[in-house]
């Protein structure tokens, strides 16, 4: 035999019907002094059901934004999953052509100072660094557009993205492809964000930041 399942709005709501049929017998059954008492008791309890009511849209509205949250979080996780399953698998099996480019992200293993005409990038990089950028997009649209990121950012869910972007941009070759295909990432101020957050403090090739203002400084986290 099924269970049914009860929800507290079904409660809420068979409280209320019972309460109406309850006052309307009395109201029309009871005595004129009973009426008469009915009549002024009915103001409070309006008052009251009106107050309750304004409590269960502010909980219920506590509640969205927990689920909301947390939507965040398996939207970030999957994101984080879907990163490590093609980025590092790609550095993985294909360390004859990569190593170099992997050293230079996550080691910073290049030569300085850096000179534009002596850094090389290869196919292989440049189609690993296309995905890369794909993915770090990815998350600038999910999470800065949304709000979401705002949310995160101060905390580790967050941290992790933002320290493998800050090392990310400290790399030339990472750089000298930027520079070559800024025009791709124009989409939403994506390119506001990377430029000032990330290129900046390590413009090795001096390209231009983009300007910003204040208030897309504080929309992109971007320290003065």
């Amino acid at each position: 035999m099924s269970k049914v399942k009860v929800s507290n709005g079904m409660i809420v709501s068979l409280i209320f019907i019972v309460l109406t049929i309850i006052i309307v017998f009395i109201y029309f059954k009871g005595s004129d002094k009973l009426r008469e008492k009915l009549t002024k008791i009915l103001p409070i309890l309006s008052s009251i059901i009106l107050t309750l009511n304004l409590l269960m849209i502010v909980l219920n509205n506590h509640e969205s934004n927990k689920l909301k949250k947390k939507e965040q979080v398996i939207k970030l996780n999957a994101k984080s999953l879907e990163f490590v399953n093609t980025v590092y698998n790609l550095f993985l099996n294909k360390k004859d052509v990569l190593e170099n480019l992997y050293n230079e992200i996550y080691f910073k293993k290049f030569k300085k100072p850096v000179v534009l005409s002596e850094v090389d990038i290869t196919y292989e990089e440049r189609n690993v660094l296309f995905i890369i950028m794909q993915h770090i997009e990815n998350v600038f649209r999910v999470y800065y557009i949304t709000g979401g990121e705002k949310e995160l950012y101060n905390t580790t869910m967050y941290e992790g993205w933002d320290y493998f972007i800050t090392l990310f941009f400290q790399s030339p070759k990472v750089q000298k492809f930027y520079m070559e295909f800024k025009e791709h990432y124009k989409s939403l101020g994506f390119h506001k964000w990377i430029e000032n957050k990330y290129v900046k403090p390590n413009n090795y090739f001096n390209i231009n930041i983009s300007a910003v203002t204040e208030k897309e400084k504080n929309k992109y986290s971007i320290q003065p």
